[in-house]
């Protein structure tokens, strides 16, 4: 899977599911936990999502919080 390709699923990942760890998500796309914090700072800096406890939810997530 090609990294942008990866980015999407991520992302579509995180919007269906609202919250997933850094370990999951390393074990779901086959990727190294190094590989899997680069893609979320990544997304983070696209303002996609939002990094914090150990995982990362959707923007929309979490303004659904507030």
């Amino acid at each position: 899977m090609q990294r942008e390709e990866r980015l999407r699923s991520m992302l579509e990942l995180l919007r269906s599911e609202g919250f997933a760890t850094v370990e999951d998500l390393s074990r779901k796309f086959y990727i190294s936990l190094p590989t899997t914090y680069r893609d979320l700072r990544e997304l983070e800096r696209e303002r996609l999502i939002i990094r914090g406890d150990g995982g990362a939810m959707p923007v929309m997530a979490e303004k659904a919080h507030l």
